[in-house]
């Protein structure tokens, strides 16, 4: 699903440094794709720990809430505009902290 999401990503090695500023560009139950800065990119293979803010919406949450989780690169592509394409395959269940 097309799906535009803020994101925060850190390699899971390194939780101390997050890097913001990030969407994802598309969200499956099984992964996501998103954008990196060259200077970011991962290597296939690499475990990325991340966290998205979920906005409330129709027919899954009536209030903002977060999800966590950490996943393996699958794919790192250069894209135009001096971009990373990441698809990374979650490798764990989610975390859900969605207040009431």
């Amino acid at each position: 699903m097309s799906l535009r999401l803020p994101l925060a990503v850190s390699r899971a090695l390194e939780r101390q440094e997050h890097w913001a500023g990030i969407w994802t560009r598309d969200v499956s139950a099984g992964g996501m794709f998103f954008h990196l800065p060259p200077e970011r990119a991962p290597q296939i293979g690499e475990e990325l720990s991340f966290q998205l803010a979920v906005p409330p919406g129709a027919g899954y949450s009536a209030s903002a809430g977060k999800i966590a989780g950490s996943g393996r690169v699958v794919r790192a592509v250069p894209l135009p505009g001096s971009k990373v394409g990441v698809a990374l395959c979650f490798t764990q269940s989610l975390s859900l902290d969605f207040p009431h």
